[in-house]
This record gives C-alpha cells, structure tokens and sequence, in this order.
C-alpha cells in the first residue's frame, strides 16, 4: 500500500473509474441489483479517494491539486469518460444528466487545449 501512496499520480486514477462507472449507469437503470452495485462502487470509491488523498497528504505532504489532476496526457481518459456519459445519456430517453456530460467534455477539452502550466512542469520533474 505503501508503493501506492508514493506517487500522487496513481490517486488520481480512483475517481476517474468512479465517473467512468458513473457515466454507464444509466445503462443499469432496468436491472436493479447491477445499478445499485454500480452506484454503491462509485460511492465507494469516491469515498476511498477522500481518504487515499488525506492519508497520502499527511504522510507524504503532497498538493492536493497534483493528486487530483494527475499526470497532463491523463486528460484524455477525461474526454473518453466524457463522451462516454454524453453518449449514453442522449441514447438513453431516461437519463437526464446530459448537461453535466458536456461541461465536463467542454472542460476536459478546454485543459487539453490549455493546459495547466504547473501541471507541465510537475511533468517535466516526474519524467526525469
């Protein structure tokens, strides 16, 4: 656990499979015990990101927002993610999250093309 806690990057990885579950459960919708298995990893693992993200602070004072950005080229599993939600909630009638699929594709797209300075320099550091 410990090799886990010592880049800050790989805690970055827990909410994106949260919002990665999150942007497919409206296909779970119709069988009940799959959605809320769904609903209650996601729950969980956004759960399990506030912790890892308090005890890798405390123990490796790290900044909050490199564990929650991660690496820069990490922003396309963000538009994939996204277009994933905006996809599956336009084809699904029910589902009415589209609005905040696409201010997060809108936003993931907006860091690729703009990316954050600081990010590409903790990049640079990382990748030495």
């Amino acid at each position: 656990m410990d090799k886990f806690f010592s880049d800050p990057y790989n805690l970055s990885y827990i909410p994106r499979f949260g919002l990665l579950l999150f942007a497919i459960s409206p296909v779970t919708y119709p069988i009940d015990w799959l959605f809320y298995t769904i609903s209650g990893v996601v729950i969980f693992s956004f759960l399990m990101f506030i912790i890892c993200m308090i005890i890798g602070s405390i123990r490796n004072k790290y900044n909050f927002s490199k564990i929650l950005m991660g690496h820069p080229k990490d922003n396309i599993y963000d538009v994939m993610i996204s277009i994933a939600g905006v996809i599956i909630n336009y084809a699904i009638p029910d589902a009415n999250m589209i609005y905040l699929w696409v201010f997060l594709l809108i936003c993931s797209i907006l860091e690729l093309i703009f990316p954050n300075p600081k990010a590409l320099e903790n990049k640079k550091d990382s990748d030495i």
